[in-house]
């Protein structure tokens, strides 16, 4: 198969799957760090809980009102599958496309965090803290879907403001404590390095940041730490 007919193929099958094409120079808008969702993505707290749970949802929330739980999670959700594929990108809400994520990270904590409807930042903020599919991160806390953003490294370096300091935040997860708070705190988390969760698929990708910020000695030093502490 040539190149010219893989590239109809993957925009063939794009389009079946629900997704825009982009012609050559055309490109997504991109979303400022950041700035408040147009979308209606709300505060886990407003969520009907039969979009959660199974239980009917409480009279306070309006008919018909559509949400969606765990926004900080869903936001890169998406992201990853397409990113490879350069013809196409998902046909999504503007905030919720591959870089909706920054919507969610606030220069104050240097972490992903949720917000309300009105777009100010949900509090209080503990990123120690989970509530397994039930607050704004699905499996984990802010430190470690703070990282979730693997197609978007580049963006995760101008947002700490540079490649040193994206290494020094790196540095970071992996010296805090290693300490989960919450009663409902998700099983998912385990194999901890600090805050780096080795066994939940959120933060498999992030040792290998180091690699791409020219730091493959760290990357080789946590993954020999992993391979020492947890398979042999």
């Amino acid at each position: 198969m040539n190149k010219q007919l893989l590239l109809s193929s993957l925009a063939a099958a794009a389009l079946l799957s629900g997704c825009r094409v982009y012609l050559p120079g055309e490109s997504p808008r991109r979303t400022v760090f950041g700035s408040t969702p147009t979308s209606t993505l709300r505060d886990s707290s407003e969520v009907p809980a039969a979009r959660v749970g199974g239980a009917p949802a409480p009279a306070s929330v309006p008919t018909g009102d559509v949400v969606a739980p765990r926004p900080v999670a869903i936001a890169p959700a998406p992201a990853p599958t397409p990113a490879p594929v350069p013809v196409a990108a998902p046909v999504l809400p503007p905030t919720a496309g591959a870089d909706s994520y920054r919507n969610y990270m606030d220069h104050e904590t240097l972490l992903a965090r949720g917000r309300l409807s009105d777009g100010s930042w949900r509090t209080p903020f503990d990123p120690f803290v989970s509530n397994h599919r039930v607050q704004d991160y699905m499996e984990g806390t802010a430190w470690q879907y703070t990282w979730l953003m693997p197609h978007d490294y580049e963006g995760l370096v101008d947002f700490y403001g540079s490649r040193d300091k994206f290494v020094e935040r790196l540095d970071t997860l992996f010296a805090v404590s290693s300490e989960i708070k919450g009663e409902n705190a998700s099983p998912d988390i385990s194999g901890l390095i600090g805050q780096y969760a080795h066994g939940n698929e959120p933060s498999h990708h992030i040792i290998y940041f180091y690699s791409m910020a020219g730091r493959r000695d760290k990357a080789a030093e946590k993954v020999r730490e992993v391979l020492n502490t947890m398979y042999l």
